[in-house]
């Protein structure tokens, strides 16, 4: 997400603009369908593609579309709250970095164990990646080491947007797996059996 103390003519409406000092219930879902730039929306959009297909493939397109659009919620809804509670009330958001980094949370999160490689060529072969868990573990870091760098400060980049986001995406997943148990065990009543494990497609 882009934040900072700069104008809201970006916009043609409220409603795609987190204003603290001015807030809309609808922008916190609205500002991620809107960007600063060509160039922010496209840098979003590039990482959507390398994370968001593999994750739809994962989960499913319904899934998929709940967990983009409910992280879009909660990174903005971090990022409002936080400047409410530091009395900032004149920055500005927009952008769906927030739902971006949920997206990036939730692959890394259920490819815990599994080694990946950064856009899927680095390290380059025959070396393996590191696993989702310590790629995960890096992208919470650096999200709060750039908010410690930054004094809690508003800057270009949202960073507690990307920290509500990614948190969202995990939250997520768990409520995914939670359903599915349920739905596992739901089956296993109705069929009369006590027995197996849970369905090996949980969505």
């Amino acid at each position: 997400d882009r934040g900072g103390d700069w104008s809201s003519d970006v916009c043609s409406s409220d409603l795609f603009l987190s204003v603290p000092g001015y807030p809309r219930a609808l922008a916190v879902l609205g500002n991620a369908f809107s960007h600063q730039s060509f160039k922010h929306l496209a840098i979003n959009m590039v990482f959507m593609y390398i994370m968001g297909t593999q994750l739809h493939d994962q989960i499913g397109r319904g899934n998929f579309l709940a967990l983009y659009f409910g992280t879009a919620v909660t990174g903005s809804f971090a990022s409002l709250a936080f400047h409410v509670v530091t009395k900032r009330f004149n920055v500005s958001s927009l952008g769906a970095s927030g739902a971006l980094n949920g997206v990036v949370a939730a692959t890394l999160y259920l490819n815990w164990n599994n080694s990946m490689r950064l856009f899927g060529i680095l390290p380059p072969e025959p070396y393996s990646g590191p696993t989702g868990a310590w790629w995960l573990a890096g992208l919470i870091a650096y999200e709060l080491w750039s908010l410690k760098r930054k004094n809690l400060h508003p800057s270009l980049y949202d960073n507690m947007a990307h920290l509500g986001g990614a948190f969202g995406g995990l939250a997520g997943v768990e409520a995914m797996k939670l359903r599915a148990r349920k739905r596992a065990s739901e089956r296993r009543r109705l069929m009369g059996s006590t027995s197996g494990g849970p369905a090996k497609r949980w969505w």
